[in-house]
């Protein structure tokens, strides 16, 4: 008889800690669903901000708005609250959609050390500005490895060629330009036939190299392309004119 009561006892305990763990899972899961439907207001950008792009001019631009987010998913330190980022700075970029979290804002001091160029050891950062036609719009960020081609008319040939320049140089920073407009004799800006947007890029090479891409420059036309590492075509190797039609 003794026995059968403690096992009864028992049994109640056990059924009355299934039901309280059943009451505490039941209540998390509502807590949880709730988090879903509750929402607060933080600052998200609906444009892409750039670094050392002021937040007074990304919010006149309407690159900043205070929009509803679920609360569970709001990240540290994201705000509402605007004033916390007068006088600053973005520190990175920010894209669409993003929310702002403070940590990402900061003094013009600070946006200009955290984008300073790493150069690879024995590189030199060699800048060189291309038009439209000569670069890979939107498919070149920071750390691509691009091959670059140059074309003209070389001294051992009488015929326009393209050639190989190098196979796999490293980007290490790119971005648009502004080009002055060039100015005539009365002081009046000349009408330009290229109004293409231009792209500056920061290059790793050796100083040799960059040596090379300097007299490039002067000698043909410069463009990039995204090469494969293990492409068959060597430096120098010259594409002409009869070549254009030739069999695979």
């Amino acid at each position: 008889m003794d026995r059968r009561r403690i096992l009864l006892v028992v049994a109640v305990i056990v059924a009355a800690l299934g039901a309280g763990l059943v009451f505490v899972y039941a209540q998390d899961a509502e807590d949880r669903a709730a988090e879903q439907f509750t929402t607060r207001n933080v600052l998200v950008a609906t444009q892409m901000i750039s670094p050392g792009e002021s937040a007074s001019d990304a919010a006149a631009a309407n690159k900043i708005l205070s929009k509803p987010v679920p609360t569970d998913e709001i990240l540290t330190n994201a705000t509402d609250d605007g004033t916390l980022l007068t006088d600053t700075v973005a520190l990175t970029t920010i894209y669409p959609g993003e929310q702002l979290i403070t940590e990402k804002f900061g003094s013009v001091d600070e946006v200009t050390a955290t984008t300073r160029l790493t150069v690879p050891k024995g590189m030199t950062a060699t800048a060189i500005t291309l038009d439209d036609t000569s670069r890979i719009s939107g498919f070149t960020p920071a750390g691509t490895r691009v091959g670059v081609f140059i074309s003209g008319t070389f001294e051992d040939s009488t015929e326009p060629e393209v050639r190989v320049l190098f196979k796999q140089v490293l980007i290490l920073a790119n971005g648009l330009v502004t080009v002055a407009p060039q100015v005539g004799p009365d002081g009046q800006p000349l009408p330009s036939a290229d109004s293409a947007a231009l792209s500056q890029y920061v290059l790793a090479l050796t100083a040799r190299d960059a040596a090379k891409l300097k007299l490039a420059q002067d000698l043909g036309d410069i463009s990039l392309v995204l090469l494969p590492p293990d492409t068959q075509l060597k430096i120098g190797d010259p594409v002409s004119p009869g070549d254009i039609f030739e069999g695979n």
